[in-house]
């Protein structure tokens, strides 16, 4: 089989929160339609059938990011002072009372001795947005399932499996774990690779002996996540896709 069409991607992307971090809400903007190809065979016996192959998929979101931050707030300190008096003798003078005895004139003076800075922690919540389109490609392998019923030139079948993606390639913005908005290139908060779940369902025509014209709608969603962040796990991405192309029989 050799099938490509377009793809429906919806995501449900969760909120994250770190402790001493800000609180980042991500909410898909916009679900996104992407193109899938895939190359498989098929090895059959009586109705059911087993195939695997190799394809290329695209998914993503256009995703907002409205992060909180709580900012502190030290401009409004104070300074104390420690200080101390110091006297100096500037003359003499004599008393006609005590004759003989000279008695000191003294100036007192204020000295700083020290300071001390005393903080005013105000704090305030800063709030912003940030929208981006990301996408993350993969090279998926199916291990698929199915049975096929045939009538006349018509085909009919259904098929099950699971399918593991790797990933090559990746573009868009996240939030790195020092809450820092990065490319996902330098900062790749993703696996390299993780489990789908797949579904078909699908309707064939027959051409001649070799060649039949087919269209298989699918199903997916990621069973394993794809983030490395046990906080974003929940991440699911799910794909709906509608396929043509041709089978050619051996």
């Amino acid at each position: 089989d050799i099938l490509g069409g377009p793809n429906y991607v919806k995501s449900n992307n969760q909120a994250t929160f770190d402790f001493e971090s800000p609180l980042i809400l991500s909410k898909p903007v916009s679900s996104i339609m992407q193109p899938q190809i895939n190359i498989g065979l098929k090895y059959h016996f009586d109705n059911f059938y087993f195939t695997s192959g190799i394809g290329y998929s695209i998914i993503g979101e256009n995703i907002k990011y409205s992060i909180s931050k709580i900012m502190h707030d030290t401009s409004d300190g104070y300074l104390t002072y420690v200080t101390g008096i110091s006297f100096d003798t500037i003359g003499y003078f004599d008393d006609p009372n005590f004759p003989g005895i000279s008695f000191p004139i003294l100036s007192a003076s204020i000295d700083t001795i020290s300071s001390v800075w005393n903080s005013v922690d105000k704090l305030y919540n800063v709030k912003y947005d940030l929208k981006t389109n990301n996408r993350y490609k993969f090279i998926d392998i199916p291990l698929v399932i199915g049975y096929q019923y045939t009538y006349k030139r018509f085909t009919l079948d259904v098929s099950t499996g699971l399918s593991i993606s790797y990933k090559i390639g990746m573009e868009g913005t996240t939030i790195k774990n020092n809450n820092n908005l990065a490319i996902t290139s330098s900062n790749d908060p993703y696996n390299n690779s993780f489990v789908n779940y797949l579904f078909m369902a699908g309707v064939g025509y027959q051409l001649n002996n070799k060649f039949s014209l087919i269209a298989k709608p699918s199903y997916r969603t990621n069973l394993t996540s794809m983030f490395k962040d046990q906080i974003n796990g929940n991440a699911k991405y799910h794909s709906f896709g509608f396929n043509i192309g041709l089978n050619y029989k051996l």
